[in-house]
């Protein structure tokens, strides 16, 4: 009753934050080999930010097993509820046939390929970047964390660290409300009511069966 006389705040639609993503590292395969290239892509709506490609040719004295990205990607304006997806890219690079075509002018090459259409490509197999993982990061996210890439390949070994900032909300909405929610329908005609166990969590309601599917289920889709 406490929560129903004293409501939380409405989530305002101008209420936006901003998310800092750094110091990205992706853990190699132990059996990888040196001629590939990788970057990272990083995607919230429609905006779309990427890293420089790094090259393991520089690397081929040393067996490297991490690599890392040091620049710094901001997004801003985000909503209270906002997704960050973190995307790995890989591309096998073919041998330099010319001596005097070093490293970055072929990385540069290929990526100018990925730019051109296919008909004025000179070479129809040439090789392309190719997802290889990807996370996503939301305010549950910040600070420095160690994650495991979804559907993650070669030659990455299936693990990220990233160091993320984001900017607080206000205290009130970052209170959960919890309690049973009755919910009234018409289903052949007939009144039907439902109640479910229903979290208040910044601005959004979330919907579970019973108290104990909070932690042990997905949220029900409604």
């Amino acid at each position: 009753l406490a929560a129903v006389r004293n409501p939380p705040p409405p989530v305002s639609r101008d209420l936006r934050g901003t998310m800092t993503i750094s110091n990205i590292t992706v853990h190699l395969n132990r059996s990888f080999y040196t001629s590939y290239a990788l970057l990272i892509l990083l995607k919230c709506g429609a905006e779309v930010e990427a890293t420089g490609p790094i090259s393991l040719l520089a690397h081929q004295p040393i067996r490297i097993r991490q690599l890392t990205f040091a620049e710094h990607v901001q997004f801003s304006n985000l909503p209270v509820d906002f997704n960050v997806v973190v995307e790995v890219y890989a591309m096998k690079l073919p041998t330099v046939k010319q001596a005097d075509q070093s490293c970055a002018t072929n990385i540069a090459n290929k990526c100018r390929n990925l730019l051109n259409p296919a008909s004025y490509r000179s070479d129809p197999q040439a090789s392309e970047f190719a997802r290889c993982g990807y996370i996503i990061l939301n305010r549950d996210t910040v600070g420095a964390n160690k994650f495991y890439l979804d559907e993650a390949e070669y030659p990455l070994e299936g693990i990220i660290e990233v160091y993320a900032r984001c900017t607080t909300l206000p205290p009130a909405i970052e209170v959960d409300n919890r309690g049973f929610l009755t919910m009234y329908q018409t289903v052949s005609g007939m009144a039907s009511w439902e109640r479910y166990w229903a979290v208040l969590r910044r601005g959004m309601v979330y919907f579970w069966r019973y108290p104990d599917d909070e932690s042990l289920e997905k949220v029900l889709s409604l």
